[in-house]
């Protein structure tokens, strides 16, 4: 299966500099993940789950806590999507622990948390720093 390559690139930036380092470090543990799908080495792939997904809920109570704090008027739906990131996230996690390395598992995963990650920062996340660099809330990048 072909790694789809997945690289944060400046067109990613949301203009606020704590989550523009976060997305760079989520984009960069993703595309090692998919890189070790390749692999076949189930307990590494096992082992970078569990990292990225800690490395993501970290992520999320940052966008929270800041989108709480200025009064994001969206916060109910930025919520709502990171809850089906977490949904998502959690059945990848499963399927690998089930069924390994299967190239289905790794299409799935690669398919899903590529185009989810792609779409959220670029449309969702971007409102939440339009937001907060016009309410002054965060160190802008």
């Amino acid at each position: 299966m072909p790694t789809k390559i997945i690289t944060w690139t400046p067109d990613l930036s949301i203009g606020v500099e704590v989550i523009d380092e976060q997305h760079r470090e989520v984009f960069a543990h993703v595309a090692r993940f998919l890189s070790t799908v390749e692999s076949g080495r189930v307990e590494e792939l096992l082992d970078l789950l569990h990292f990225l997904g800690t490395y993501v809920e970290a992520h999320f109570r940052t966008e929270e806590q800041l989108m709480r704090e200025s009064g994001f008027p969206d916060l109910a739906a930025h919520l709502q999507e990171h809850d089906a990131f977490r949904a998502m996230f959690r059945s990848i996690v499963a399927q690998f622990a089930r069924y390994g390395d299967d190239p289905r598992v790794g299409a799935f995963a690669e398919r899903e948390v590529c185009g989810w990650l792609d779409a959220h920062v670029r449309t969702v996340d971007r409102a939440l720093g339009d937001w907060l660099r016009a309410h002054g809330v965060a160190r802008v990048a």
